[in-house]
């Protein structure tokens, strides 16, 4: 059975995200996705369908892109020179 999702246009899909450069976190939870650029990972974080995501990685040199189930609230994050982490700021208050 195939689900509908309703898509409320916006300005910048990335708004919804706090941005946070040079950042990485531990988590079991994550999808790799082959991405151009940090929308089309905000794009796979809001159609992740094997976990509630909270966060994405985007690494600005591989291009890629991992969805994430856990944020900076509920794991551990260290620092990655490549990686911007966004998270979503609807999920960032735990």
């Amino acid at each position: 059975q195939e689900h509908l999702q309703v898509v409320y246009p916006r300005e910048n899909i990335l708004d919804d995200y706090l941005r946070t450069d040079g950042v990485w976190v531990l988590t079991r939870n994550k999808e790799f996705y082959s991405t151009n650029n940090e929308k089309e990972c905000a794009e796979k974080c809001d159609a992740e369908v094997n976990f509630n995501c909270r966060a994405f990685l985007f690494t600005k040199k591989k291009l890629q892109c991992l969805t994430l189930a856990e944020n900076t609230k509920t794991t551990v994050a260290f620092h990655s020179e490549d990686a911007v982490l966004y998270e979503k700021k609807s999920m960032y208050i735990v």
